[in-house]
């Protein structure tokens, strides 16, 4: 009895270390990055850094998870070796990433890559064909154009060759052994769309329609059915995929263990300023926050009393001589930002989004940029992608404030949860800057 008893034990033991590898190897393969969504985002170390970094940490955890449930079914191991396990296995893990996108590039160059043909010459053609050309990370081969209308009438490209006209479409599919076709006529154009996109149905060719959106760059596009009929996303909001639902759990959890990190600095900043100059320890100021809905901010006070009040919007510049000695101290070191924890834990604001302006600021570059009151299709953010990238502080000019707003309509279209990591990551390495902060 007693050996069949440690038999039943070894086997129940070999049961569940076998469905938590099973698990662990699954958690990984959902977990990949695929090589499409490398290819095509703007910033794609961004999204390898995300990617290593998540691979990395799912590894670490279901190695710690497998250790503790052996140690609850009687199989001791030293927590010592668990972590130094873990640590090997996460980052051994991580490495194999960047080596099998090495890999799988210089395999797809060595066979040349995708075959691609254009059809129609115009400036989204144009562009489309020369990016994919110029792309280190691409192995496509741009074959050439096909186009009816006569030189003198079409855009001015001379960097890739004209192989005929729309009729030849299938037949230069199939000599040139074409991967994919992109149509970059209108959709409004059925006549001369039509038998060309007939015509290559006797193909094997991928077919893609180009739109230019050269003037109105899309934000989330997404391809969805309504009712049946095809929709075409061009703004949309993070807020609608479910991903977005981590990022709101992130943030409150992270606000409420920020807090509790950093109370000690929070209560001697308080104290400093009481103690330096008469009035409220914190400003707080109307801004705009998601759905251009008002929100009243946090920020520890930095000015002297009578410069505080709300709706003055004279932006603090470099020696301004409104700002306190303890203010200068918690601008450049980012510590009047603080209290905007308690933002996020309110739901007000993010840990990563674009930065909130003063609510006569919003009114009136709403009027002078386009595309500004985009930027509000997310939470606001304590830090931002703008600002790791050298847009904090100040914005004297209209140019400045521009770019600002280019980085924040960028993090819209690129945004993911390793995404925000990475931001963070950044902006903790530049937390004691002293650049474009007064």
């Amino acid at each position: 009895m007693a050996v069949l008893s440690a038999m039943s034990v070894n086997v129940l033991h070999s049961i569940i270390v076998t469905v938590f590898l099973m698990v662990a190897c699954l958690c990984l393969f959902v977990f990949r990055l695929s090589l499409d969504t490398l290819l095509n985002v703007h910033d794609r170390w961004t999204f390898f850094f995300g990617a290593v970094l998540g691979r990395a940490l799912i590894v670490f955890f279901w190695i710690v998870l497998f250790a503790a449930v052996l140690h609850f079914y009687g199989i001791a191991i030293p927590w010592l070796a668990i972590v130094v396990w873990a640590l090997i296995g996460s980052v051994s893990s991580a490495l194999v990433l960047p080596f099998a996108i090495w890999f799988a590039l210089r395999y797809f160059r060595r066979r040349n890559g995708v075959s691609v043909l254009l059809v129609a010459i115009n400036v989204a053609s144009i562009e489309l064909a020369r990016r994919l050309r110029d792309d280190p990370w691409l192995a496509v081969n741009v074959c050439g154009f096909l186009e009816d209308r006569t030189p003198d009438r079409v855009e001015q490209c001379d960097d890739f060759a004209r192989l005929g006209r729309f009729e030849d479409a299938a037949e230069v599919v199939k000599q040139m052994r074409i991967d994919r076709v992109y149509l970059s006529l209108p959709m409004e154009t059925e006549l001369r769309l039509r038998p060309i996109f007939d015509s290559l149905q006797d193909t094997t060719a991928s077919i893609y329609f180009i739109h230019n959106f050269s003037e109105c760059k899309p934000i989330r596009a997404r391809l969805e059915m309504i009712c049946g009929i095809p929709l075409f996303g061009v703004c949309e909001a993070p807020s609608v995929e479910a991903e977005w639902v981590i990022k709101s759990v992130l943030d409150r959890v992270f606000a409420f263990l920020g807090l509790i990190a950093v109370s000690p600095v929070l209560l001697i900043t308080a104290l400093a300023i009481k103690l330096e100059s008469s009035g409220p320890v914190f400003f707080r100021q109307p801004r705009y926050g998601i759905s251009g809905q008002i929100f009243r901010i946090w920020k520890f006070r930095s000015m002297a009393t009578e410069s505080s009040m709300v709706g003055n919007t004279i932006q603090a510049s470099k020696n301004d001589v409104r700002v306190t000695r303890v203010g200068k101290f918690i601008r450049r070191t980012s510590i009047d930002e603080l209290p905007q924890l308690f933002n996020i834990l309110a739901g007000d604001m993010s840990l990563v989004g674009p930065r909130p302006h003063a609510a006569d600021h919003n009114e009136m570059y709403r009027q002078l940029i386009r595309g500004y009151m985009i930027r509000h299709k997310v939470r606001p953010g304590l830090t931002g992608w703008a600002q790791v990238n050298g847009w904090r502080g100040e914005t004297d000019t209209l140019e400045k404030m521009q770019q600002r707003v280019i980085f924040d309509l960028e993090y819209l279209r690129q945004w993911s949860v390793w995404f925000d990591f990475y931001i963070l990551a950044r902006t903790l390495m530049m937390f004691f800057s002293r650049t474009n902060a007064y």
